[in-house]
């Protein structure tokens, strides 16, 4: 009965020393780490090695996560939100000043821009119409920019129209009338330093129209008609001499 006895307890000892005994790679830690359970469950140094890879790559992509998260709130603290169909004026007003609406029109600066000469009245209008529609300052100097170099492609485009226009009409003129055209040329100048007043003869000047080849035709033709052209004409070798026998209205007969 004593042997049998004996028997069980060496069993059982023998059973519970083998589960209860720790891994022998923790022998290599130091004194303070070999009874820490967290290592217990791992029976081979390698088995420990494989988890602790494991859980570094979980913890790395743990902490790109958060770095994406991070990120986007801070987008998102500093995002101005486009307001919904219900928005109210006051909210689209706070809207268009978070993107860069100045608190009052006269706020609105414009480029200097050479060769443009801005009208009061129309900076005044674009400043109330950029307000109202809530144009951000930025935007509106760009915009003002850009109405400069159209009005100046414009105004370049214009001129280069009308000195074509009159070249066209002078290489014309001086076909149809041929050694008249100095003659009609110079009677035209006489004709508005007659008859027109300074402010009108001032307007002839600065635009360029008293040399117009139009209106040199028209001139001369009129004073064709008159009997304007005469005197010219006799201080003219190449001109036409006037018809025998015919009398204009303000010359000499011709001799008889």
């Amino acid at each position: 009965m004593a042997d049998n006895e004996g028997t069980g307890e060496g069993a059982g000892t023998g059973a519970g020393t083998g589960q209860n005994e720790a891994p022998a790679w923790l022998a290599q830690l130091p004194a303070d780490l070999k009874a820490n359970e967290t290592f217990t469950p791992y029976k081979t140094l390698g088995d420990f090695a494989k988890a602790h890879l494991e859980t570094a790559g979980k913890v790395k992509e743990l902490d790109g996560k958060v770095g994406k998260v991070t990120e986007l709130e801070t987008k998102l603290s500093s995002a101005i939100f486009k307001p919904d169909d219900k928005a109210t004026p006051e909210q689209w007003n706070e809207y268009y000043k978070a993107l860069g609406k100045p608190e009052k029109p006269t706020e609105y600066e414009f480029p200097v821009t050479e060769g443009i000469q801005r009208d009061p009245k129309f900076v005044e209008w674009a400043q109330q119409t950029f307000h109202e529609i809530g144009l951000p300052k930025d935007m509106a100097a760009k915009v003002a920019a850009q109405y400069d170099a159209f009005t100046l492609a414009m105004e370049k485009a214009n001129n280069e129209a009308v000195v074509k226009a009159k070249a066209d009409a002078e290489t014309a003129i001086k076909a149809e009338l041929g050694a008249q055209y100095p003659v009609a040329v110079e009677l035209t100048t006489r004709m508005l330093g007659k008859y027109l007043k300074p402010e009108e003869k001032a307007f002839f000047d600065e635009t360029g129209m008293g040399n117009h080849p139009v209106l040199i035709r028209m001139l001369f033709d009129f004073a064709k008609k008159t009997g304007e052209d005469m005197g010219v004409r006799s201080a003219n070798n190449n001109a036409d001499k006037p018809k025998e026998g015919f009398v204009y209205d303000k010359s000499p007969a011709p001799p008889k």
